[in-house]
C-alpha cells in the first residue's frame, strides 16, 4: 500500500498520509522541528539527529560540540545548557579532542586512562557519557562549566557515568 505524506497537514507531532480512494492515515509521534517556532507560517520539517560539522541544527535544537564544550540551545525556548569539561580524575583534560562523529553520536576514545566520552542526540536529550572500561579507570569528572540560561523544561542535557557493561556508577 503506497502512502503519500501530506505534507502541509503536518504538526509537530504528526504525519497525514494519503491511503488514495478518499482514505488518509494519521501516525502520531514526535517528528517534526523549525527553526523559528515564533513563525506560525514555517513549514514543519522532518528532524535528522546526524552530526555535520560536529553540530546538530535539524532538530528541536542545536547541538554544538566543540573541543571540551557542548553547547545546546532549545528552538522553542531559546533556552541555553552548556557543560565544559575540565578533568578526569585527576589529569586535566587534554586539547583539542579528537571526536569522532557517526549518526547521533560522537566519541572522544581515550579521554583518559581506560575511559571514553559519547555525547548522543535525542529528539528530546543530550547525552554525555563516561564509559569506563576498567576498574582502574578514574571515576570522578570535573566540570569548569554546567549551566543553564533560561527555563529547560522542553529539553535537557543529561551528564552521566556507566560502566562499560552498562551499570550506572
Amino acid at each position: 500500500l503506497m502512502k503519500n505524506e501530506i505534507i502541509t497537514k503536518r504538526t509537530e507531532n504528526t504525519k497525514t498520509f494519503d491511503l488514495g480512494g478518499g482514505k488518509f492515515s494519521l501516525e502520531i509521534g514526535h517528528s517534526h522541528y523549525k527553526d523559528n517556532y515564533a513563525d506560525i507560517n514555517e513549514q514543519w520539517k522532518d528532524i535528522d539527529l546526524t552530526f555535520e560539522n560536529n553540530k546538530i541544527a535539524k532538530a528541536l535544537y542545536t547541538l554544538e560540540v566543540n573541543d571540551l564544550s557542548i553547547a545546546f540551545t532549545s528552538k522553542k525556548t531559546g533556552t541555553v545548557q552548556t557543560l565544559v569539561l575540565d578533568r578526569i580524575g585527576s589529569e586535566k583534560s587534554q586539547q583539542p579532542v579528537p571526536w569522532e562523529f557517526a549518526g547521533n553520536q560522537g566519541i572522544w576514545k581515550n579521554a583518559a586512562p581506560q575511559t571514553d566520552i559519547i555525547i548522543e542526540a535525542g529528539t528530546h536529550f543530550v547525552r554525555f557519557k563516561r564509559i569506563l572500561k576498567s576498574k582502574d579507570a578514574p571515576l570522578e569528572a570535573g566540570f569548569s562549566e554546567i549551566k543553564t540560561i533560561g527555563k529547560a523544561d522542553d529539553i535537557t542535557l543529561h551528564p552521566n557515568a556507566r560502566y562499560a557493561d552498562g551499570n550506572p556508577i
